[in-house]
């Protein structure tokens, strides 16, 4: 989703959740700014927007703004699923099964190889 679509749906949201008319003026100004990104193919995630506009001054310098648009943050990063433990690769055992060499190992496969070459 580009930026203008993203910012549709977080208005959206957030007037879901009642939140206050001054937030809703900001992300509504932020909207037409974004207007000429409409058919842009460049897409960008919710919680990176949301980042972004938490670095707005118009956001910044409302405090009733900046807590509707935090607590949205707050509520994707718990929709996020929780990395566990037992989901990682274990790292004391080779991924792909290949012996790994090092550069003299090389280097001695690279002089047999000459030597064979008359």
């Amino acid at each position: 989703m580009n930026i203008y679509d993203q910012l549709h749906e977080i208005r959206d949201e957030l007037e879901r959740r009642g939140a206050a008319p001054a937030t809703l003026e900001v992300v509504d100004r932020l909207i037409v700014q974004a207007e000429p990104e409409r058919d842009n193919p460049l897409s960008i995630s919710q919680p990176m927007m949301l980042r972004h506009l938490l670095r707005q001054r118009d956001v910044l310098n409302n405090h009733y703004v900046e807590m509707d648009i935090l607590a949205l943050a707050g509520d994707l990063d718990e929709q996020r699923p929780v990395r566990r433990d037992e989901d990682l690769p274990d790292a004391t055992t080779e991924a792909d099964g290949r012996q790994q060499h090092t550069h003299n190992y090389y280097k001695k496969q690279k002089e047999k190889e000459r030597q064979r070459r008359p």
